[in-house]
C-alpha cells in the first residue's frame, strides 16, 4: 500500500481547491504561491494523477481532483472539530473576532476601551483573516455584503453611505472642486480590494447616485487597500470616495474635507455574522449588543 500524503499537503490541496487560485491560497496560509505550486506537485506526483488543470483565471479540477476535494475537505473539517472537543478549551471569556483591516483599524479597535469597561470581564482578540468558521477558532465577524450567506446568521449593524473626500490643498484654483464634473482635474483613487470576495467600486456607486457621468478623461491612482486610499487623500494624491465612518477623525481635524455634499448609499451593509447552526454565546450577544449601541451613536450621512 503507498504511503499516505502527509497531512500538511493535504490540507495545502484542502486549500487551494477552496480558492482555485495559488495566489489567494497561499495568503490564506502564510506560504508562497511558488512554495504552494510545489506542495502541490508533490502530492500529484505521490498521488500518480492530476488535480487541476491550470486556466487563463487560475485553476480548474480535474475529475479526479474534484471527486477528492469533497472527501479531503469533509475529513479535515471532522477532523478539527473532534482535535477541538478533545483539547484543553481557552478561557470561556475570550471572544475571537474577525474583521476586515479598515474597519478593524479606523473604528472598532479605537473603541475597545469602551467595549472593556462595559464588559470587564470579556477579552477580546481580533483577526483579519479570512474568515473560516469550520477551521478557525472565531466566535463572530464583522463583514461587508449586500446578502445573506449559507449556514450564517447575518445581523444587520448599520448601511453604509459613501461621501467624497480630499486634503483641503487638493483644490487650487487651477483645480477646482464645485461639481462632480471637476472631478476630471484630479485624480480618482481606487482600490483593487473587494469585500468579502465581492468586487465593488465605490466610485462607480456614487457617479450612478449622483446621477452624474464619468470624466471623460479619467485619471486615476490605484491602490491595494482603504487603508492606503485615506492616507493618500490625506497626502493631496487625489480624491477618494469613502465611508464616512472610516474617516471621522481626519473630517474633524480637518486633514479631510467634503467638496461635494452628495452622499450615495452603498450597495453594501455592515453585518455581524456568526454560525447558524449553534445559539451564539452570551459574549457574542453582549459584543452585538455593543456595536449597535455604538454604531447608533454615530452620525448619520
Amino acid at each position: 500500500m503507498p504511503s499516505l500524503p502527509t497531512l500538511n499537503y493535504l490540507r495545502s490541496f484542502q486549500i487551494i481547491g477552496k480558492h482555485l487560485n495559488l495566489v489567494r491560497a497561499a495568503n490564506d496560509v502564510n506560504l508562497t504561491a511558488s512554495a504552494l505550486s510545489h506542495q502541490l506537485n508533490v502530492l500529484e506526483n505521490q498521488l500518480g494523477v492530476k488535480l487541476f488543470t491550470r486556466t487563463g483565471r487560475g485553476l480548474s479540477f480535474t475529475q479526479a481532483g474534484k471527486d477528492l476535494h469533497v472527501e479531503v475537505d469533509a475529513c479535515l473539517t471532522r477532523l478539527a472539530a473532534a482535535l477541538r472537543s478533545v483539547s484543553p478549551g481557552e478561557k470561556e471569556n475570550i471572544l475571537v473576532v474577525s474583521s476586515m483591516a479598515t474597519f478593524a483599524m479606523r473604528w472598532l479597535l479605537p473603541r475597545f476601551s469602551s467595549f472593556e469597561k462595559e464588559y470587564a470581564s470579556i477579552e477580546i482578540r481580533v483577526s483579519a483573516s479570512p474568515v473560516d468558521f469550520e477551521r478557525d477558532n472565531i466566535d463572530c465577524a464583522i463583514s461587508f455584503g449586500n446578502k445573506h450567506q449559507a449556514g450564517l446568521v447575518s445581523e444587520l449593524l448599520r448601511e453604509v453611505s459613501l461621501i467624497v473626500v480630499c486634503a483641503p490643498s487638493a483644490i487650487t484654483e487651477a483645480k477646482p472642486l464645485a461639481e462632480p464634473k471637476d472631478l476630471s482635474h484630479h485624480h480618482l483613487l481606487r482600490t483593487t480590494a473587494g469585500f468579502d470576495g465581492q468586487k465593488l467600486d465605490e466610485w462607480d456607486v456614487w457617479f450612478a447616485s449622483a446621477q452624474a457621468s464619468h470624466p471623460r478623461k479619467l485619471r486615476e491612482l490605484l491602490l491595494e487597500n482603504r487603508n492606503l486610499v485615506i492616507q493618500a487623500a490625506k497626502s493631496g494624491l487625489g480624491i477618494a470616495v469613502v465611508d464616512p465612518l472610516m474617516v471621522q477623525d481626519e473630517l474633524a481635524s480637518g486633514s479631510l474635507i467634503q467638496p461635494l455634499q452628495h452622499v450615495a448609499k452603498s450597495s453594501g451593509a455592515y453585518y455581524l455574522t456568526y454560525p447558524a447552526a449553534s445559539k451564539p454565546s452570551e459574549k457574542v450577544i453582549a459584543f452585538r449588543d455593543w456595536l449597535v449601541r455604538e454604531m447608533g451613536k454615530e452620525e448619520k450621512f
